[in-house]
């Protein structure tokens, strides 16, 4: 429960709508952690509170764990501009002062002054557990990075990183050994890095995080280099990876197929690929039987591939519970056919079903463009017995005509039925978010 012990600062209604987010900006204590959290207006480009103010909430408080939140609400949010350089060294000369009290910290990446960390010595942060650094396309991400660095390497727990950026109009860093140089890669579990980075950097990481359970790839480029020696990650469960976006939209190759050529991670659960035009299924399915892994759920958004690719990759995935198509009208045919969806039908004559343990089906309007009205309801139907579909979520507008009878016997099902319990026909980001949300839930139900 939180506490009522809260800082909160007076201002206008005017000034209200000016800050980055939509809660006015606190320092409070929930759960016996000290949450500091520091916003900008975006006219004047002052911060609230003030680091003194922070300061001074600080020395009223116990010594308690305290957890940072100093960057924007959001990555498109427009880019500050002419920020004083001396009120940002004022916030992390009191950060680092509170290093050995950090349990986690949330940074803008141009907010983060290297006046702060000249000549500073490392010093032990027992409580640090994870570190997210966000930021701009066009930043050097890895390069502020660098400069964190000291924060974490006396943390003993330190085991989570993220490095968030669009990967769009991006380059690569100026940091020769990109795209983590300065992290305990051996002992992180959670890694983010939406750097731009090549697919033999993506193998140098997996192959040395030992003990990554959940890794996720933002930004991944053609490679100079092969991969070149079988290696394997045996505690990753999670793997998403997204191609950098000047490769698609020029339609250069990324030459993914390499990873998947030498890499093994046989406890894979979860893996996620997006936009890559030149996908080869013969590596992927390499990859997953000669992992032995019993992949649970497969998510591939505007991934080029035919009819006869996806029927192989679903049919070496007996154990697959979640499974999301969303197709791109760019790259057709789309694989969601007719003979697809029939093979995921269940029914006396299909001997040979698909996906028997389906749980949770996500598809988009371009991916079933092609597919005949009714298939997809008469799929979902068929699996309300024993073979059951619990969630499905249509990304369309529901006055889709090609999918009229679809969208309305879905939409009728809502609620209706004691298996299907969710049915959504929606094309909102919130819906998509949703739908990630109970992803994550479904894949946890299974580790309790």
């Amino acid at each position: 429960m939180s506490s009522q012990l809260e800082y909160n600062l007076e201002y206008s209604k005017e000034e209200r709508r000016a800050w980055t987010r939509v809660e006015e900006p606190t320092c409070r204590i929930i759960d016996g952690i000290i949450h500091v959290e520091i916003c900008r207006n975006r006219r004047n480009n002052h911060f609230k509170p003030s680091a003194s103010e922070v300061r001074n909430f600080l020395d009223e408080q116990e010594p308690l764990p305290v957890q940072i939140r100093f960057t924007e609400r959001s990555l498109d949010a427009d880019p500050p501009q002419n920020i004083d350089r001396m009120l940002l060294k004022a916030y992390f000369d009191l950060f680092l002062d509170l290093l050995p009290r950090w349990k986690a910290a949330r940074f803008w990446a141009s907010y983060v002054p290297w006046e702060s960390f000249e000549n500073r010595a490392v010093v032990p942060a027992p409580f640090l557990e994870s570190v997210t650094v966000e930021g701009p396309s066009d930043f050097d991400m890895p390069l502020v990075s660098a400069m964190l660095s000291i924060c974490w390497q006396a943390s003993p727990v330190f085991s989570k990183f993220e490095m968030i950026q669009f990967n769009e109009n991006t380059n690569f860093s100026r940091v020769p050994d990109n795209p983590c140089p300065a992290l305990p890669i051996a002992t992180i579990t959670s890694l983010r890095l939406d750097c731009k980075m090549s697919v033999w950097h993506c193998g140098t990481v997996l192959a040395a995080a030992s003990n990554l359970r959940e890794c996720a790839f933002g930004n991944v480029t053609a490679t100079d280099k092969y991969v070149g020696e079988l290696f394997e990650n045996a505690a990753l469960q999670t793997l998403k990876i997204e191609i950098n976006f000047e490769d698609h939209d020029m339609g250069r190759p990324t030459y993914l197929w390499r990873l998947f050529e030498f890499f093994r991670a046989p406890a894979l659960r979860h893996v996620w690929i997006s936009r890559d035009d030149f996908w080869s299924t013969a590596h992927f399915t390499f990859f997953i039987q000669n992992s032995g892994c019993n992949l649970e759920a497969l998510d591939l958004f505007m991934v080029k591939m035919s009819e006869p690719e996806l029927f192989s990759i679903l049919s070496h995935m007996p154990f697959l519970r979640i499974l999301k198509i969303y197709g791109d009208s760019s790259q057709d045919p789309q694989p969601v056919t007719d003979r697809v969806m029939l093979a995921l039908t269940k029914s006396p004559q299909n001997t040979g079903l698909l996906c028997p343990r389906l749980e949770m089906f996500a598809v988009n309007d371009d991916a079933v463009g092609y597919l005949q009205d009714g298939l997809m309801s008469k799929m979902l139907l068929s699996r309300i017995n024993a073979a059951c579909i619990e969630y499905f979520w249509f990304e369309s507008e529901k006055d889709n005509e090609q999918h009229k009878f679809d969208i309305e016997s879905l939409t009728s099902m809502a609620g209706q039925l004691e298996i299907l319990e969710t049915v959504v026909v929606d094309p909102s980001k919130e819906s998509q978010e949703e739908w990630d949300i109970a992803v994550e839930k479904k894949l946890a139900e299974a580790l309790r």
